[in-house]
């Protein structure tokens, strides 16, 4: 379930990314706090668990989950990160250019995919396509690495002197997607793994 808000999470970035709704901002912001509320619930019960009682596969199990809902916690904590990003820009009346908009909804939409295969390796604990998740995290950091750069070539091209406040954070704002990115990657890896890919 942790794992599905964050997919709505990103889901409704997009969403006040194209429209800029404040329902959608307050949406993420509401999911989040599910987020947090079931990991703090959930490691009240795994905590409470008499480990002496598991099976080796129970006990590996419950090391499997205690460690994907941290990470999945701190996805949400991007998730708000970006919200807050992006609703101080609508706030300030900052209008987000193509320029600015096209490559920020490519790291979601980059991001949301990851999820969605992540989630998969989570539930079906599919070795192979853990170490997909790993590789295609590496893909999409040099992307997004890519994107940093493009952007700030633009920008120095620009004849505008004054870069504005998103200018100011895009590279927060990308370096929020990657470590999503890098919290889906440490989920896969519980369940596979190949030194190749280790970074």
């Amino acid at each position: 379930n942790m794992f599905k808000y964050s997919i709505q999470m990103f889901d409704g970035l997009k969403l006040f990314l194209e429209k800029g709704k404040r329902e959608d901002a307050n949406f993420v912001r509401d999911v989040e706090a599910s987020i947090d509320r079931i990991d703090r619930q959930l490691n009240e019960y795994l905590m409470s668990a008499d480990k002496g009682d598991l099976s080796s596969a129970d006990l590996l199990r419950f090391t499997q989950t205690l460690k994907a809902c941290k990470d999945i916690e701190r996805i949400g904590d991007y998730g708000e990160n970006l919200i807050d990003f992006f609703t101080n820009a609508v706030e300030n009346k900052i209008k987000i250019d193509d320029k600015q908009f096209l490559p920020i909804k490519e790291a979601n939409e980059l991001t949301l995919n990851l999820l969605s295969k992540s989630i998969n390796v989570f539930i079906n604990g599919n070795k192979d396509d853990a170490i997909k998740v790993i590789q295609e995290r590496r893909n999409i950091v040099s992307r997004l690495d890519e994107i940093i750069n493009e952007h700030f070539t633009h920008l120095s091209r620009d004849e505008k002197k004054d870069a504005n406040y998103l200018d100011l954070i895009f590279m927060d704002i990308i370096n929020s997607y990657q470590r999503v990115c890098s919290h889906c990657s440490n989920v896969a890896k519980l369940y596979g793994n190949d030194k190749i890919y280790i970074f």
